[in-house]
């Protein structure tokens, strides 16, 4: 039966790569990409293409990371004026000093050039262990993960440069 939920199950959707992808997809191009929404709505059919040839809701870690590059790409060819730097949160560790540490390293692979990108993926899940539930807690730490990321990122950048941080 549709809207009935056992206790404790949600109707939430859990996000997948793909999902996250065609997040990326929108946002990028908001943020000023060299391509039209058409040429937009063009990438999100192919990533529902890909999606429907794959059962899995994660890609392997190299697949995802060529796709979130080749997505940014698609928006934003020349690397004269634009670099991005992307951070799997699941493949890392989150600890607050690791963190740290991961997010200065990413901010320092993406240079001088006058407009920059950093994106955190899966960062909520890699804040959800395995079979946990999401709690009051988890979601406090979450915000201050992000915020944490914002303000070192605003701190580590040139004020010549335009940076943004997304967060799929």
């Amino acid at each position: 039966m549709e809207g009935v939920t056992k206790k404790g199950s949600s109707n939430k959707q859990k996000t997948d790569d793909y999902t996250r992808l065609t997040n990326l997809n929108s946002l990028v191009s908001f943020l000023g990409g060299n391509i039209s929404c058409v040429e937009s709505e063009q990438l999100n059919v192919a990533l529902a293409f890909l999606r429907s040839n794959n059962l899995e809701p994660e890609m392997p870690p190299r697949s995802f990371e060529h796709c979130v590059s080749q997505v940014v790409r698609f928006h934003h060819p020349s690397k004269i004026h634009f670099n991005f730097a992307h951070w799997d949160a699941r493949r890392g560790e989150v600890d607050p000093l690791w963190l740290r540490v991961t997010v200065i390293e990413k901010l320092s692979q993406l240079g001088d050039n006058p407009s920059v990108l950093l994106i955190v993926s899966g960062l909520r899940n890699a804040l959800l262990h395995a079979g946990r539930r999401w709690t009051r807690r988890r979601e406090k730490t979450y915000r201050e993960a992000i915020r944490m990321i914002e303000l070192l990122a605003a701190r580590q950048a040139n004020p010549e440069q335009k940076l943004s941080v997304l967060f799929i």
